[in-house]
Order: C-alpha cells, then structure tokens, then sequence
C-alpha cells in the first residue's frame, strides 16, 4: 500500500543505524537517496554504478522477487502499440492495478537502495575497498540470503525471510557487538520514546481521546506525537524487531503514573516482537472467517451484536455495497467478504472497491456505505501514513 512504501523506509532506517559496522546513520540516507536520484532521473551517479558493480543491488527485496527480476532480465517497458491500442492504454492508465503497483514498487525501490547506497558510501569513506563497501552495504538487510527450503518458504507466506534475515542480523551485531548494539538500541528508540510522552502530557482533550482509542497494537507499532496547536496526532513508525525497549519504557511510564493496566497483554507484545510469519498468506483470510477473528485487528470479523442474524444480513454502516449484494444472493456474511477482500488485497484494494460500489448504486438505486466525513490527513494516501 502507498502508507507501507512510505513507513518502511523510516523503520529501516532505525535498524540500519543498529547493526551497521560502518556508523551509517540517517544521514546517509539522505546522501544516498540523492545519488539514487541522480540514477533514475538519467543524470548519472558514479556511486550507484560502482555501488551496482561491485554486487551490492542484489540483495533487496525487490530484486529477490522471482517475478519482478525476470520482468526486469526481459526488459521493462517494450515498444507500446500504435494508434487505438496506445490511446486505450492512456486512458485506462490511471485505473490499472499493474500501474499502481508499478508505482509503489518504485517507491519501495528507491528507498531501498538509498540506504545502501548511503551505506556503500559510508563504507568506502570510512577505507572500506569496493567489495568491501558493497557486503557492508548488502549485509544489512540481504533479502537474498536463504537456502532452498527458505525459497519454498518464502513463496507461501509473505515476508517470511524479511522477517528471519532481519532478527538474524541484529543476532549477530548483538554477539559481536553486544555493548554497541545495545547502545544504538536505546539511543534510537528511548529519544522518540520521550518525543511521544513528552506531547501526551501538553495533548488537548481531543488528542488525549485519540491516543486512549488507540489499540495496543497500534501503540506497540508507532509513537503517538501530538502536533501542537492542532487536534492531529502524528504517529512515528517503531522498527519491528527493535520496539521491545521502547515499548518497556512506555508500560513502565505509564506504570509509574499509576495505571494499574500499563502491562496488561506484554506478553503478547513481547511475542508479537519475535514471532515469525507461519500462516501461508493464501490461507490467512478463509482462516480468519472460519475462526470469525481478524488477526490485524485482534478481534472479531462479525461483532457480538450481529453474530445472531443470518449470514446475508450481518453488516454494518461501513460494510461495502459489493459485499452486501454477493451476501445476499450467497447468503454468506458481508462482513467476511470483505474481511477477506482486504486480506488479498490490503489498502490498495480499497480504491477499485469504491468504484465498484459506486456503479452498483448507480445500477441498483442502493446507498454505499455512508462515508464518515474525514479530514485533509485521514482521507490523503500519503499523509494517512503517518497520522492517527
């Protein structure tokens, strides 16, 4: 989704300055993401070529993407056809998912391969030679790194050896660097940790209300800020295997002012932090309806209060158009369809099923969902990335 290829980038950045051997800091980033631009936009960059020849561009995620890479071996962008076919593809560019998806896979790309490339920089001018540089650079996070049982893995449950490859990395910075590990831990966390406590105490009363309505898990996955002089709480994305101290520090401020809850459910913080993905991603949405429990949200698909009507009429206010018609011919609950719509499809889907409702209202003469009135940060792709 757009806010993903957004955050990513950011929590990267906390456990790149971590298991880094060269101090890359975020900086470097900054630095990289300009030679990075320099590429894309036909100017050149000395660095990113070097960075590119000496190996360091194939151990991202993107590039460890069978599909992706063999579209990119075959060459992307062939000759597009002339007259009535080109002007179609015009016209049905801005509605088609392979463009949307085109679009995040770049974003995702750059962002990427500025924080090696910022490494790979550091590196040679910390006397690094350009091999050297280069697996510095690649060994933060190297998305290629597996055997052939992880590449089987890999291929049924999403992200599976992102998430080994990333607890694999800090393992082994915490045993050859436990001191400095530990350091960079709590000097990249502890500060924003204070940035979020230090807000909620200045936060107005609607503010107040928006970080208490907050789910432990959202707590757990961002720092709440609230902006000052505004009633918007901005969240900070935690890095996800680096949080757990974070996350300590705020039960135990909240303890120390009296709440008697503050760690109530750390276990299942403190599991969540280590787990690995098991489920196959294909079978995690049916699982979740026939178990009537979404895992993301850590509560029930069907509420309690509808639980007892018939499959095609347990819907809310919210529930999609589209999933209410198919409900009723199939009588199967709306509510699943779309829990299991946006299990495949995740935020991005959400667009295509607007339109969707929209035609079979204008079909059937039957109100969509009413939309709940939102503002500037709630309703923009980009700015719902990093807003409550």
């Amino acid at each position: 989704t757009p806010e993903f290829a957004l955050r990513n980038p950011i929590r990267d950045q906390f456990a790149s300055y971590v298991v880094s051997d060269t101090g890359y800091n975020p900086f470097d980033f900054v630095k990289g993401l300009k030679e990075v631009g320099k590429k894309k936009l036909g100017k050149g960059s000395e660095v990113y070529d070097d960075w590119v020849n000496q190996g360091g561009a194939y151990g991202g995620y993107l590039s460890a993407d069978r599909d992706l890479l063999k579209e990119q071996l075959e060459g992307i962008g062939k000759q597009q056809k002339e007259g009535l076919s080109k002007a179609i593809q015009t016209i049905t560019a801005p509605v088609n998912p392979k463009n949307w998806m085109k679009v995040l896979q770049t974003i995702s790309e750059v962002s990427e391969e500025a924080t090696k490339v910022g490494a790979y920089n550091k590196g040679l001018k910390k006397g690094l030679t350009p091999e050297e540089a280069a697996y510095q650079a690649r060994d933060l996070m190297d998305f290629n790194r597996m055997g052939n049982s992880m590449q089987s893995a890999n291929r049924v449950t999403t992200f599976l050896n992102a998430n080994v490859q990333g607890k694999d990395k800090l393992i082994r910075a915490m045993m050859e660097h436990p001191g400095r590990t530990l350091a960079r831990i709590g000097g990249s966390t502890l500060p924003p940790t204070a940035l979020a406590i230090g807000s909620q105490a200045f936060a107005n009363e609607k503010q107040k209300e928006i970080i208490d309505n907050m789910t432990q898990q959202e707590k757990d996955t961002y720092w709440p800020v609230a902006v000052p002089g505004t009633d918007k709480v901005a969240r900070i994305p935690k890095p996800f295997d680096i949080s757990l101290l974070a996350n300590t520090a705020e039960r135990a401020y909240r303890m120390n002012e009296g709440d008697p809850y503050a760690f109530e459910g750390y276990g299942k913080t403190v599991w969540d932090t280590v787990k690995l993905p098991v489920m196959p991603t294909l079978l995690g949405p049916p699982v979740e309806n026939m178990a009537n429990y979404s895992f993301f949200r850590d509560g029930p698909i069907v509420p309690k209060r509808d639980q007892q009507n018939s499959p095609r009429n347990q819907y809310g206010p919210n529930t999609s158009l589209t999933a209410r018609e198919i409900g009723d011919a199939l009588n199967i609950s709306p509510y699943k369809i779309d829990n299991l719509y946006k299990g495949y499809t995740a935020g991005l889907g959400q667009y295509p099923l607007s339109a969707m409702d929209g035609a079979l209202s204008m079909i059937s003469n039957k109100e969509r969902p009413t939309p709940v009135a939102q503002e500037w940060n709630e309703s923009t792709p980009g700015a719902k990335a990093f807003f409550v």
